[in-house]
């Protein structure tokens, strides 16, 4: 059976030949057959470290989702991670979605609670907080600079892959370096955010 890394290679090699919204299913889809595991430390993976792991929390899956549009071409300027509150059984909880904004009146949401891709007005169970790209966040009618320490950690290791990573002659992930990540803990939840 092939690694989540390999099958990802595969998928980025063959979803450039694709529409938009096949590569938006393809990757939203790929993204969310991994595991969800609700951290107790929050610590934003790299999308190799995702890879590697095959598992994660809510916002995981949206960083995951975010670069992978980025190789496959998108517009940066279209991109945003969200950070959102979503309804679960008649309470709130803290949760990140990536939305595609396709036209002015038109922004896709990836999530992994709900797995399909929706219009963005079509999910009344989430309310946006604030949204945020490589550059800037957008926090109601104001932007501001893009000063997130967990945002900046996440572009260093993310420029520091694969390179931190042995990868053997089938591209298949052998290990990874644990440096900076020995005191991040999960806990087993089956219940996706």
């Amino acid at each position: 059976m092939a690694s989540k890394y390999t099958s990802y290679k595969i998928l980025i090699q063959e979803l450039p030949f694709q529409t938009t919204g096949k590569k938006l299913e393809g990757i939203n889809k790929f993204f969310n057959s991994f595991k969800y595991r609700n951290e107790i430390t929050d610590y934003w993976k790299c999308l190799y470290e995702f890879l590697i792991d095959e598992f994660g929390d809510c916002d995981d899956f949206a960083i995951s989702k975010y670069f992978s549009l980025i190789k496959l071409n998108f517009d940066k300027r279209k991109l945003k991670l969200a950070y959102a509150q979503i309804l679960i059984k008649g309470k709130k909880e803290g949760h990140m979605v990536l939305l595609y904004k396709h036209s002015e009146k038109l922004t896709i949401i990836l999530d992994n609670y709900d797995k399909k891709i929706h219009r963005l007005d079509n999910r009344k169970n989430l309310e946006i907080i604030f949204t945020f790209d490589d550059e800037n966040i957008y926090f109601r009618e104001s932007t501001y600079p893009n000063n997130l320490s967990k945002w900046s950690d996440l572009k260093r290791r993310t420029r520091e892959t694969p390179d931190k990573y042995l990868i053997d002659k089938n591209n298949d992930v052998i290990t990874r370096s644990k440096q900076n990540r020995q005191d991040n803990e999960y806990k087993e939840d089956n219940s996706p955010k």
